[in-house]
């Protein structure tokens, strides 16, 4: 008698939960024409600080949590090799310009040569002129003219030989000016390298992680530290091909940040040309779509900047989209802002925790989705 009684009382509440469940699955939710809505997680853009050379890590100037600005300074290295190949650059150079200084002397000292050589064809060639007419007068002999023939022919030779010493002195300047080139440049990377020893962050935001500690050795394009953007926020959703295939890339949405009523403007910036299998976070109000497309929202940036540090990645998030064009958005998805950021009247500001409804919404409370109206009767996610 009492194991039937269990037995009728199992099967009773068995039927009970069965019919909870049948409710809360096909009662729907707030009706809102051409709008869906899914759940996910809100997510900042990391970015990784590296080093592009390897050495000792001398200081690390923030700490995790740190808000930091573009350009600021984050770690400072040390590279007792790179430090010695700067000073022997350096001296590579100075040397070659001595050698080119030296060069620059030996070219100017044959020129002049030269330019003595040629002063002294130029007269022994009038005085040759000059034995040739005499000898027509009979006034000097064979011998005398011979001797001013053989002057201008050693002349010519000379010449011949301190032209070769010029053409090498001037080889030899363009060879200390291609090695003086060649040093500057070789000098300059390594300076490069040396003042990339000091690590600067490129983008502002807040420091996730410090990955290096001073004292440690990192090597070349070793992480130091790990920066969120605060104005890189977006949403995945995963919504089935009925709602995704009425969205394009620039379409509105909405962004609600569960358990403070934060709604912030987006944009879509990424539709899957493919659909994949639901993941196993996403919480579905009936049995799960098998086949879903991941979409992209993207906050708006110049909304994030008015309060700075007011999101972060991880939140529990509801993602609104607008699959038909031209459904008006309800008032209750209007953007919210926190009271104490900065902006105009177009965003009203909160301080209590509603909902998208403006109901309560209590912490914990069920990240399910709902949609209505759409195509093909598709439940939403």
């Amino acid at each position: 008698m009492k194991i039937r009684t269990v037995i009728i009382l199992a099967s009773l509440a068995a039927l009970a939960a069965a019919a909870v469940k049948y409710r809360l699955v096909s009662q729907p939710e707030t009706v809102m024409d051409g709008i869906f809505e899914s759940n996910g997680r809100t997510e900042l853009k990391r970015l990784d600080i590296a080093s592009i050379y390897g050495g000792r890590v001398e200081e690390m100037l923030v700490d995790e949590g740190d808000h930091i600005v573009r350009g600021q300074i984050v770690a400072r290295l040390k590279s007792t090799q790179i430090s010695q190949q700067v000073q022997a650059a350096q001296a590579g150079l100075d040397a070659a310009a001595k050698a080119r200084e030296s060069a620059l002397k030996r070219r100017v000292s044959a020129e002049a040569e030269v330019g003595v050589i040629r002063e002294k064809i130029r007269l022994a060639g009038l005085e040759l002129e000059n034995a040739r007419k005499l000898r027509k007068d009979g006034l000097v002999g064979q011998t005398e003219l011979e001797r001013h023939v053989s002057a201008v022919r050693q002349l010519n030779s000379s010449l011949a030989g301190a032209v070769g010493v010029l053409e090498q002195t001037e080889a030899e300047v363009a060879r200390t000016d291609a090695l003086i080139r060649q040093s500057q440049a070789e000098l300059a990377r390594l300076e490069d390298a040396l003042s990339e020893m000091t690590v600067s962050s490129p983008v502002s935001g807040f420091v996730e992680y410090t990955l290096a500690d001073p004292g440690s050795v990192i090597p070349s394009g070793g992480r130091i530290a790990s920066v969120l953007d605060p104005l890189d926020l977006s949403l995945d959703l995963f919504l089935p091909s009925a709602v995704a295939s009425g969205l394009k890339i620039g379409d509105e949405g909405r962004i609600l940040f569960e358990g403070s009523g934060y709604m912030l403007p987006a944009k879509i910036s990424f539709i899957a040309s493919e659909a994949q299998f639901s993941p196993k976070f996403v919480e579905t109000r009936a049995e799960r779509e098998k086949l879903l497309f991941r979409v992209t929202l993207k906050a708006d940036p110049a909304v994030l900047s008015r309060c700075m540090g007011c999101f972060s990645g991880g939140m529990p998030a509801l993602g609104y989209v607008r699959y038909r064009h031209g459904a008006p958005w309800p008032a209750t998805l209007a953007p919210r802002l926190p009271a104490s950021s900065e902006g105009d009247d177009n965003f009203p500001k909160v301080s209590g925790k509603t909902g998208s409804d403006g109901a309560s919404l209590q912490n914990g409370a069920s990240c399910q989705s709902h949609a209505s109206d759409l195509p093909d009767g598709s439940s939403g996610l």
